[in-house]
């Protein structure tokens, strides 16, 4: 990828969030309350002063702040109680998405035993296995909306079946144990809220949630909040204003997530929506995606190792060199 490392992996999120909270908990001055549930928002003069919620024991709790951070997802509870509202949306083309996790998976193969691999049908369905232990992966599949007409009760034999129309899918899950339950959210939007208001801020999927067809949320959820860390910072130790401070949280925000997130966009219309012929398929689509240039290209597009504006795309020079392993074998 010509960057400083040659790998990329997924993440096991028990693991990781785990570890987080821990982290946390273990920080000076900080307390860490599990088992606890937000109800209300407190108010005054027109400012969020803190949250209600309750214990694990049930007992109603009052907590104040200087600042209420909403870190609740793209459903955002705390979005919906300030009245965060939508400023910019991109839903055109929406897909759906589930994932389970499995353990025990075949590799694709002896040679990379840890792969990360997509399995694309060009007819808006395609599955993609991502590692996060030795011989377990994430095995989420993608659909476009018109191949989501199933209820909750059949989610999960929905799923099992559409992992089994691939056969080379099924062929490294049919030795496996799925281990999770099948998550997921149908019909995904694309879009922004206002980031923070009079006390309030939000951050991850709660203010920026987006298609996880690049796989890009957790990179946007930990790098906003870097950026909020250093606007808080700005507010606390450097005499700044709360609108200055957290101006530079919404505009650095901005400048980090907004070029990929039109990327991701295009790539939604472009790979689960288009649907080209099997000439195509095979002549052209093929000779890109097994060219050297445009792989390395992408993974770094991936990894945001270069701007997303970047992102290669289908060229000539990828055509001619992919003939001639064709016509030559090189």
């Amino acid at each position: 990828m010509k960057i400083d490392r040659n790998r990329g992996y997924g993440i096991d999120r028990n693991r990781f969030d785990t570890a987080l909270w821990e982290r946390a908990a273990q920080t000076p001055n900080v307390t860490a309350c599990a088992n606890f549930s937000a109800t209300g928002i407190q108010k005054e003069n027109g400012r969020i002063t803190g949250i209600i919620g309750k214990d694990g024991a049930g007992n109603k709790v009052r907590v104040t702040a200087d600042i209420v951070v909403g870190a609740d997802g793209r459903f955002s509870w705390t979005a919906r109680e300030v009245g965060a509202k939508v400023v910019e949306e991109r839903n055109e083309y929406m897909g759906t998405s589930y994932h389970a996790e499995w353990e025990d998976v075949e590799p694709i193969s002896p040679e990379h035993p840890h792969a990360l691999s997509f399995y694309n049908t060009a007819k808006g369905f395609l599955v993609i296995f991502i590692p996060i232990d030795t011989r377990k992966y994430i095995v989420g599949n993608y659909l476009t909306m018109d191949k989501t007409n199933f209820g909750p009760q059949k989610l999960e034999s929905s799923y099992l079946e559409s992992l089994q129309s691939i056969p080379e899918v099924w062929a490294r899950l049919k030795n496996a144990t799925k281990v999770t339950k099948v998550v997921g959210v149908k019909g995904i939007q694309n879009g922004y809220r206002t980031p923070y208001g009079n006390g309030w801020v939000l951050i991850g999927d709660a203010v920026h949630y987006k298609d996880p067809i690049d796989g890009q949320g957790i990179y946007d959820a930990l790098l906003g909040t870097k950026i909020l860390a250093e606007a808080i910072r700005k507010w606390k130790q450097e005499s700044c204003s709360w609108e200055e401070s957290m101006k530079f949280y919404q505009d650095e925000l901005w400048k980090a997530t907004h070029a990929m997130f039109l990327q991701t966009v295009e790539r939604i219309k472009e790979e689960a929506y288009g649907e080209p012929p099997p000439f195509i398929i095979n002549t052209i689509i093929r000779w890109t995606l097994t060219d050297p240039e445009y792989q390395a290209g992408f993974l770094r597009y991936i990894h945001r190792a270069i701007d997303p504006s970047e992102r290669p795309t289908p060229h000539p020079k990828f055509f001619l060199r992919g003939l001639k392993r064709d016509l030559f074998g090189k």
